[in-house]
């Protein structure tokens, strides 16, 4: 048991006989951060498998789930339309975990994203992982709304996740909303746009095609409108998940 210096100061510095360094700070004891000599950022873009490197002290993980595919629609007939909704963008997860809880190997899982839709829901993104330690969730899919002679309102998929590991569990974001206007008039429609989260690169929305997210984002695909004109249209893909390591010598 460490033996504290009695009625500290805030701010006070301690360094433990033989052991780590603490501070004083909101009433409280706390291990302040070790010095580090170096630190080394990685992107990984793909899955592959992490292997500990001689002197880790710290290992800053962050992961970025799959985002959703967005969904497609069929071609409508004559004074009809119909819209696809988006896809929701892939949740964040982050830890930072000392070298003693990292396995001498870790599976590294990038989750991909969903695929758009056509005349179907947009599929879902993938998990994105560091061995068990960090999931990031991934993104619904944009569901497919049927033809319709009156306005036809596309919300985002309601169905929002969180990551299920790590000290930081995000949430998925929802994408954005599309209608198509009354008698299937392309006047006054809009089709919806992927859901973004803080490395954006969603999909922007589209007629024929929902444009694609951007890879290594997580960002939604989105989301398409169709009217008798434009024949049938094709969701966006959604962008791959993304981990970021910090690694700290």
């Amino acid at each position: 048991m460490i033996d504290f210096p009695a009625s500290p100061s805030e701010g006070q510095i301690f360094n433990a006989p033989g052991g780590p360094q603490y501070v004083y700070s909101n009433g409280a004891w706390r291990m302040s951060a070790p010095i580090v000599g170096a630190v080394v950022m990685t992107v990984v873009t793909t899955s592959a498998t992490y292997t500990k490197p001689a002197g880790l002290k710290f290992l800053e993980v962050t992961c970025f789930g799959g985002g959703g595919g967005g969904g497609g629609t069929a071609a409508p007939g004559a004074g009809l339309g119909a819209v696809g909704a988006a896809g929701n963008s892939g949740a964040k997860a982050q830890s930072v975990l000392a070298s003693a809880d990292i396995g001498a190997t870790e599976a590294m899982t990038v989750g991909s994203g969903g695929y758009g839709g056509g005349a179907a829901s947009g599929g879902p993104g993938s998990v994105t992982s560091f061995g068990a330690l960090v999931s990031a969730a991934g993104g619904a899919g944009g569901p497919l709304f049927s033809a319709s002679a009156g306005v036809r309102f596309a919300g985002p998929n309601s169905s929002s996740t969180q990551s299920a590991a790590g000290q930081l569990r995000g949430w998925t974001c929802a994408s954005g909303s599309g209608h198509c206007s009354a008698a299937g008039s392309g006047v006054g429609s809009m089709a919806a746009n992927g859901g973004s989260n803080e490395l954006g690169g969603y999909g922007v929305s589209g007629l024929q095609t929902g444009g694609a997210a951007a890879a290594n984002t997580g960002g939604g695909g989105g989301g398409t409108l169709a009217t008798s004109g434009t024949g049938a249209c094709t969701g966006g893909a959604g962008g791959s998940g993304v981990i970021i390591l910090k690694e700290y010598f």
